[in-house]
């Protein structure tokens, strides 16, 4: 009798002792899983934008329209369910008939507030290069004494900026999310010519935010 309640005993606490491990086991499973949904996601921009020669805020909505594109992606310092602190950096063109053709690559430091309702607001700061062509033909004097088209090779100028958004981060539990926003930026693009230094600018954007969830 006592053998056998041995025996008991003996297979229970190894049963038991089983069942702990898998409780465990699947707790590090599930663990494991939840890091994988936490990995840093991806976002990524792309906005259409109108371009103007303005002083700041004087043309927010500025005609004939100028059309300009730009591409970019997010880089996070901090983040938060509300509260977003990262980096910029953006590539895009523009065509300016008086102003003539722009490219440019710039990266902007910034702060989005996202409400718990998904609309959000924010604020960037930037610095950058533009490489800008002119509307028109250029002509240069030659040794004879007549004037010669030329080919334009553009001219560089650091730039700085500021703009501000609004927009709204649809929810969503899918691999991709998006969020659609307009945002105004102004532009001060320094070193234009001899005769003047700076160019104010300015740009209307709709755009679009993709991020991607990331998994390990």
């Amino acid at each position: 009798m006592k053998v056998k309640l041995l025996c008991f005993l003996f297979f229970a606490s190894n049963f038991s002792l089983l069942a702990q491990d898998s409780k465990i086991n699947d707790s590090i499973k599930s663990l494991h899983a939840h890091k994988k949904e936490i990995k840093k996601p991806l976002s990524m921009t792309i906005s259409f934008f109108n371009h103007s020669i303005s002083m700041p805020f004087h043309k927010i909505f500025a005609q004939p329209i100028h059309p300009g594109i730009q591409v970019g992606v997010e880089g996070r310092y901090f983040e938060n369910n509300r509260s977003k602190l990262f980096q910029t950096l953006n590539a895009g063109m523009f065509y300016n008939n008086y102003n003539g053709k722009g490219f440019y690559l710039n990266s902007e430091f910034a702060y989005r507030y996202t409400s718990k309702s998904g609309i959000f607001a924010e604020t960037l700061l930037g610095i950058g290069y533009l490489r800008t062509y002119h509307p028109t033909d250029i002509y240069e004097l030659n040794n004879s004494g007549t004037y010669q088209k030329v080919n334009d090779k553009g001219f560089s100028s650091p730039i700085v900026s500021f703009a501000f958004g609004l927009g709204y981060a649809f929810k969503s539990s899918s691999l991709f999310s998006f969020a659609p926003f307009i945002r105004y930026e102004s532009i001060i693009q320094t070193h234009y010519n001899s005769d003047l230094e700076v160019l104010p600018q300015s740009a209307f954007h709709i755009g679009l935010r993709i991020t991607k969830k990331r998994i390990k």
